[in-house]
Parts: structure tokens; sequence; C-alpha cells
């Protein structure tokens, strides 16, 4: 199950990101086929290294964007973003 985690962060690192500036191209994440790939990659008898699911420069920080979670003195999220 880690191994299949690995390889959906590996992505996610790769394609997070405000849909106005990241392509993600959510079709092949989604599909089938690049499941089945991916699932072909993993050893049962090892753990793969992080270095090997990914590219180093994919899972830089290309702009650095900062979120936060705003929540009131009761616990209310805040309905309006603040900056």
């Amino acid at each position: 199950m880690i191994e299949a985690m690995k390889r959906a962060y590996a992505d996610r690192a790769r394609y997070l990101g405000d849909p106005a500036f990241v392509d993600a191209p959510t079709q092949l994440l989604v599909d089938k086929d690049y499941a089945a790939s991916n699932a072909q990659t993993i050893d049962l008898a090892r753990a793969t290294p992080w270095t090997d699911i990914t590219e180093c420069e994919a899972t830089a920080r290309r702009q650095q964007h900062t979120h936060y979670s705003v929540i009131d003195s009761s616990g209310t999220p805040s309905a309006t973003p603040t900056r």
C-alpha cells in the first residue's frame, strides 16, 4: 500500500497547484491503464527509493504559494480568504 501511495504522492508533487497555472492531466491520472502501469513498477521484495519515482525538479517548488486554513475561536472555518 505504501508503494502505491508513494506513486500517488509523486503525481501530487508534479501536478498539484492552482489550475490557472498548472495543467494537471486529470484524465491520465484517473485512467485505469495508468494505474496498472504504475502498479507494475512496484517490487514487493523491496521499497522503491523516492528518487526512483519522481524527478527532483518536479518536486521542487516552482513558485512559492502558501495555503492558510482559517477558523474563528469557535472552530468555524472562515468563508472568505484572508491576506
